[in-house]
């Protein structure tokens, strides 16, 4: 579901002062009894008639006075008021736009794709082989537990450090019947290097939608680090080839605590919308994260609405080129890199968008599509990682 976010109250018009209007209005009225008293006194209705002119006069100044208070009064009634609504519409703004830009650092990563998937040649801004819409499979004799060693061998000294002092929970994510058989090659993988198998307390299985599972860790804070594991449907649950094949696996560093850690990038809260809520979930969200003002590279991931695509496209050129007046965003597809994706794309989708900028300063958006769910999170590069791939 998209954010709630509170609706602003709007201001109220304020009526302009114009005192001199009021000036010139009292003058006027004074200049007229004093005509009327000088004719009625040469025509010589009474001796008195100044005298009355005179209360006259002194009448019309209390009663201007008072007027002219009251509209004073008034207006800044508004004014206070507006202000009052004002401030408050600054401490919503602000309140959201804490809360939309928390993020979680992503400390390591690693990925396996099929030996024709030229993710390196993407990695290093080479020109690669498009996949296109079709699906790349790992070879029919594949060894998952295989497959996860060279997962986790990237990482297998900050593993084994953080499950020897409790500060690790792991977090596997697979599809259905697929948990349990890849639960059990993903144990064997671990003590084939030597990495201690984790506590049942310490493991958990993702069964939520990514932008749920991003905001549950953003809200249950914890020191521990996350290792989560993520596997694109394999052979065995997709008899008929229609997914890539591929795992990737993320270290997230602790959400409280120090963390020695510089990490890769910052993963930042995700919104989950649908399309025909799109346009107006798209401005909450530029409106108010950090970064979102001024995106630079949309990696679009089993999007197959054209509207959609236009839509985010539009929006984030907007936001851009109020940075930058001839700014225009870069856009990627994922299966042109990848192929096919499914369910869960969004894992894979997330780590194509860092190897496509990892050293730059780039904001990068991640939208995925999964039937009429649209989900959109963005990714930046932290400095000096480039050469850590």
């Amino acid at each position: 579901m998209s954010w709630d976010i509170p609706v602003l109250k709007s201001t109220e018009e304020v009526p302009p002062l114009a005192l001199a209007k009021w000036f010139l209005g009292f003058v006027f009225l004074l200049v007229i009894i004093f005509f009327v008293c000088l004719a009625l006194y040469y025509i010589g209705v009474s001796k008195l008639i100044f005298q009355y002119g005179l209360i006259s006069g002194i009448v019309l100044f209390i009663l201007f006075g008072v007027a002219v208070g009251w509209h004073v009064l008034r207006i800044s009634s508004f004014s206070e008021r507006n202000e009052l609504i004002l401030l408050s519409n600054q401490r919503v703004e602000s309140v959201c736009r804490a809360w939309m830009s928390e993020y979680i650092t992503v400390a390591d990563f690693s990925y396996v794709f099929p030996a024709s998937i030229e993710i390196d040649r993407f990695r290093r801004g080479e020109q690669f082989q498009v996949i296109g819409e079709k699906a790349i499979k790992f070879p029919e004799n594949v060894n998952y537990t295989a497959l996860f060693q060279e997962l986790l061998c990237p990482f297998r000294y900050k593993l084994i450090d953080l499950l020897s002092r409790g500060k690790l929970e792991i977090n596997f994510a697979a599809q259905g019947e697929l948990i349990n058989p890849l639960w059990s090659s993903f144990l064997f993988a671990c003590k084939n290097i030597n990495i201690s198998a984790p506590e049942t307390e310490n493991t958990v299985f993702i069964v939520n939608q990514f932008s749920e599972k991003v905001e549950e860790w953003l809200e249950s804070r914890s020191e521990k680090y996350r290792l989560v594991v993520f596997c694109n449907p394999l052979l065995v649950d997709d008899p008929q080839a229609t997914i890539t094949d591929g795992a990737c696996a993320w270290l997230l560093a602790p959400t409280v605590g120090p963390d020695s850690s510089p990490g890769k990038f910052r993963m930042y809260r995700a919104l989950h919308t649908e399309e025909k809520i799109l346009k107006s979930d798209l401005n909450n969200l530029i409106k108010y994260q950090d970064g979102m003002n001024h995106p630079e590279v949309v990696l679009f991931s089993n999007v197959k609405s054209r509207s959609v695509v236009n839509e985010i496209t539009h929006q984030c050129n907007l936001a851009l080129r109020t940075k930058t007046n001839d700014g225009e965003i870069q856009q990627s597809f994922s299966h042109l890199v990848i192929g096919q994706q499914g369910v869960g794309n969004i894992w894979m989708a997330v780590t194509l968008a860092y190897l496509k900028s990892a050293g730059s300063s780039a904001v990068n958006v991640v939208a995925s599509q999964e039937d009429v769910s649209l989900t959109l999170v963005q990714i930046r590069s932290l400095p000096y990682n480039k050469e850590q791939l």
